[in-house]
């Protein structure tokens, strides 16, 4: 049986892949999308305009239709509102595409995103399935995007997948050697990296809740031990049980919906400071709104917390059949406390310190976490760095278009290195955490002349720079030197030099020093010039590549691009530099263009903001749990001290010393903040291992943390059961004895 339903190839062009798109001689820089033909059948899509590309149109654009190609391009719904203003008379819009003819055919939904990269501003037809580069085993930069058949769950496909693929390689050990195959869900790509921190904050803030909603139980629970004489009056008065326990159950559930309210406005002004937050991080996260599906939750988590937290001391003082006999027989108005409602409230003290345990375990995980991303080496400095997206001018079809950008880029870098603000700076065509998009290439090495033992096929990845670059970014050069001055402005000019990591010298030349030695890629030879420190390219979580290449970047193939980002390492304000930079290319070609400039810092942190989200939140919902759990335990032991008076003040009368008796009235409540902390030490283990996936140079066990958290929770409720202990004994017991 077949494994797909249906395939396609595409290639996405990122920002310093852009292409130019010119309606009306106004031109523009943008993400654009090469597909094959059943690209958007595969991805079931509809046009909100127009229509999508079909098989005719691929087959159209081949050189052997004959036709002059005039390219159909079907534009992203936000390419579409903010630089078409959302005109409905769109189709049929003629405009260029890097100097090739084309026409407006359709626009896509709001909805309609593409894996990895977010929402692209422009597709075209590239390929058809049976073009001789799609079948070419050397031809590896595409990606693939395909349907399952009906009933085949991705781990079957994924194990076909493989079965196949050694299959064909025994049959052809020249077409797949060396490629891993690797099939992932699309929801799983699109949503996977969003969705995995929220069973942590659902799970963290359903702790929460229960916290609180034990809180409350043990505040009804004494309230209602203090209304004890006025519910047996009601009951000796001929009110059923029920009709008791309705009243205290509407009570509670009156408090739940006061809660409520008070929720949802505290929610409306965290969603605005979320947004906030999100927006300021980078986060490619639709603005978070208060719902009709969010209302309904909130409604029903009323109805939930006002039965959870109202039911058990609502049954405790309605379903005692000493209630009445007990209660009235204390004739002086004074609440005798029964020892089932002090047994439940200590096991609701327990529970609040148990859960508060966990939440707190898990902030101090998160916090670790955070610290260990924030303070690791990242191969680079990041700081007083500046990133320049700058776009090319728009290509005007002359012979000449090429050799001008050779001249002008050179020219450009040689100015801005001149600035007294600028420190270093140089082209490149990517930049650490701007890579997400980047695809590793399965190529055949060879070094020093020989091929290397079989398969020989090794994955690289790797980009194009100027030799300034090293120094703008601060990526130490552990042996030899960066790339001259002299860089290639032929296009496609034949490359001699590279540049690479430490990691993939230490793998091809153990204990040697690569300098002078040469490696081949594919067809490619490069002497090695020198050996830079690894990289993280892809942020503080992932690891820095262990093979990667640096080769000159060719200022005769600027033409081929739509833009190159500028690396500059700043002296002072970076407003000043960033002024300078922008008049001189302003004054080299007047339609050279900054299309975006951001601060290499701003990026390191966009690439930990969800781990400062989750940590935040965290520390917010410990700090409630840990305030709640004080709450208990202090209400608890001044309910107590207060039930006792009679006997404390009969204590200190004859004699006894004052922290014998504060130590009476703090051990019932102790040993409930014991209990609490035992069992919240398994609980956190337990959701430690839930954790896991989330931390990062901390192991879920690490005992400091458990540690450190128990005995500031166990100072916290000693504290907190001290003082009400302390103020039970300031009464002068000749005065309770005279009110016996």
């Amino acid at each position: 049986a077949n494994l797909f339903e249906s395939a396609a190839l595409y290639h996405y062009n990122s920002d310093s892949w852009a292409s130019s798109v010119q309606p009306g001689g106004v031109s523009q820089h943008l993400a654009t999308v090469g597909v094959s033909d059943g690209f958007f059948t595969t991805l079931r899509a509809r046009p909100l305009l127009g229509r999508l590309l079909s098989k005719e149109d691929h087959q159209a654009i081949q050189p052997a239709s004959g036709r002059k190609v005039i390219l159909p391009v079907v534009i992203g719904h936000a390419f579409w509102t903010s630089y078409f203003g959302g005109r409905s008379d769109i189709i049929g819009q003629e405009l260029t595409l890097d100097g090739t003819p084309a026409v407006v055919a359709g626009v896509t939904t709001p909805e309609f995103r593409l894996l990895r990269n977010g929402e692209a501003e422009a597709f075209f037809p590239y390929w058809t399935v049976s073009d001789p580069q799609v079948h070419d085993y050397n031809w590896r930069f595409f990606d693939i995007v395909a349907r399952l058949s009906p009933g085949l769950t991705v781990e079957q496909a994924r194990t076909r997948l493989k079965f196949f693929s050694e299959q064909r390689e025994r049959a052809d050990p020249r077409a797949d050697r060396g490629l891993v195959v690797r099939l992932e869900s699309l929801h799983e790509e699109l949503f996977g990296s969003y969705r995995a921190p929220f069973p942590l904050l659902f799970g963290t803030a359903g702790l929460l809740l229960l916290i609180s909603c034990a809180s409350v139980a043990n505040l009804l629970l004494a309230c209602g031990v203090g209304r004890e004489r006025e519910l047996s009056v009601r009951s000796a008065l001929g009110a059923s049980r029920w009709r008791i326990l309705r009243r205290l159950l509407v009570e509670s559930g009156l408090l739940a919906l006061a809660g409520g309210v008070v929720g949802q406005v505290v929610c409306r002004i965290c969603l605005a400071s979320f947004n906030a937050f999100a927006a300021q991080a980078g986060m490619q996260l639709a603005p978070a709104v208060v719902n009709v599906s969010v209302l309904g939750a909130t409604l029903l988590l009323v109805a939930l917390t006002g039965t959870l937290f109202g039911l058990a001391p609502a049954l405790q003082l309605s379903l005692s059949t000493r209630l009445s006999a007990f209660t009235l027989r204390s004739g002086s108005g004074r609440s005798a406390t029964l020892p089932s409602s002090r047994r439940l409230s200590r096991l609701l003290v327990s529970a609040e310190v148990g859960l508060s345990l966990a939440l707190l375990v898990g902030m101090g995980l998160l916090l670790v976490t955070l610290w260990r991303l924030t303070d690791q080496p990242l191969g680079f400095r990041p700081e007083g760095v500046e990133t320049l997206l700058v776009g090319r001018p728009t290509f005007d079809g002359s012979v000449s278009y090429a050799a001008r950008q050779a001249v002008i880029w050179p020219q450009a870098l040689g100015r801005i290195l001149a600035l007294p603000q600028v420190r270093a700076a140089g082209w490149s065509e990517d930049f650490p955490l701007a890579s997400q998009g980047r695809q590793p290439w399965v190529v055949q090495i060879g070094i020093d002349g020989r091929q290397l033992p079989p398969p020989g096929y090794l994955t690289v990845e790797g980009q194009e720079v100027t030799g300034g670059y090293f120094a703008a970014l601060g990526i130490p050069l552990l042996r030899g030197r960066p790339f001259g001055s002299d860089l290639p402005t032929q296009p496609h000019a034949q490359l001699k030099e590279a540049v690479i990591n430490a990691s993939f010298a230490a793998e091809l030349w153990p204990q040697k020093d690569p300098v002078g030695r040469t490696l081949t890629l594919g067809p490619r030879r490069y002497t090695i010039v020198g050996v830079a420190g690894d990289v993280k390219q892809r942020g503080a979580r992932a690891e820095a590549p262990p093979r990667f290449v640096y080769t000159p970047l060719r200022y005769g193939d600027f033409s081929d691009y739509g833009a190159r980002f500028l690396v500059v390492r700043t002296r002072g304000p970076a407003a000043e530099a960033l002024a300078g930079i922008r008049e001189i290319l302003r004054e080299l070609d007047p339609d050279v263009k900054v299309l975006r400039a951001q601060p290499l810092q701003q990026a390191v942190e966009s690439s930990v903001a969800w781990d400062r989200l989750k940590t935040g939140l965290l520390v917010v919902f410990g700090t409630l749990a840990l305030i709640l759990a004080l709450i208990g335990v202090y209400g608890t032991v001044a309910r107590n001290a207060s039930a006792r008076q009679r006997e404390l003040g009969i204590r200190l009368a004859l004699g006894s010393p004052a922290p014998d008796v504060i130590r009476l009235v703090m051990r019932e409540a102790l040993s409930a903040v014991a209990a609490g902390v035992a069992g919240g030490l398994a609980a956190a283990w337990l959701g430690a291992q839930l954790l896991a996936n989330q931390l990062f140079g901390v192991s879920p066990s690490e005992p400091v943390v458990y540690a450190s958290v128990a005995c500031a929770l166990c100072a916290a409720t000693l504290a907190a059961s001290y003082v009400p202990a302390r103020r039970a004994i300031a009464v002068d017991p000749m005065q309770t004895l005279r009110c016996e």
